[in-house]
């Protein structure tokens, strides 16, 4: 993961990596704990659906179980 992290954590984008068997956060780029206005480490461990907007969870939880599903790692 220290690849993915290295390509991630320079982004203005905000983003995270997430396990999709658990959905919780497993890492979180700067941006995105700056627009939540926590560390970066204490966005490890929370889940995911508790960081993006009630409207979005149910696209966010299919992504996951798709993830989940994706064999490909």
């Amino acid at each position: 993961m220290r690849a993915l992290q290295a390509v991630l954590r320079p982004s203005p984008q905000p983003m995270a990596v997430v396990d999709a068997e658990r959905g919780l956060v497993a890492w979180a780029n700067p941006s995105l704990a700056e627009a939540v206005g926590r560390g970066a480490a204490e966005l490890a461990g929370l889940e995911a659906s508790g960081l993006v907007h009630p409207d979005d969870r149910p696209r966010l939880a299919a992504a996951i179980l798709a993830a989940a599903g994706d064999s490909s790692d």
